[in-house]
């Protein structure tokens, strides 16, 4: 099952930063490739310097402001549905910037 998971990503590796220089270990660097991932893997991946600075950048372009309420406390980037899919290749388009109130309203908490 590795194989096909090693081969899958390797198609995708082709489209992004190198995955495998983010201090995140290889197997759930391939899982995050391959959207296989878990919660502890997404984890990881928040932790990472590509995510760090993208985040940084989808803030930047949101004016840091919530896109649903306009507010400012508490901002958080939450990937679309097609962002979990293209994880190290995302783009702003794969992203929005919410507050916490909203993201845990949009996620039913």
């Amino acid at each position: 099952m590795e194989q096909a998971m090693v081969e899958k990503a390797q198609e995708k590796i082709q489209e992004c930063r190198d995955p495998f220089g983010q201090g995140i270990p290889r197997d759930a660097v391939l899982r995050l490739l391959t959207n296989q991932h878990t919660q502890a893997d997404r984890k990881r991946y928040y932790r990472c310097e590509w995510w760090r600075e993208l985040r940084e950048r989808a803030l930047e372009a949101a004016g840091h402001f919530c896109r649903l309420c306009g507010r400012r406390p508490h901002l958080q980037v939450h990937h679309l549905p097609q962002g979990y899919k293209r994880m190290f290749r995302e783009t702003l388009a794969d992203l929005t910037v919410v507050c916490r109130h909203c993201h845990k309203g949009h996620h039913g908490h």
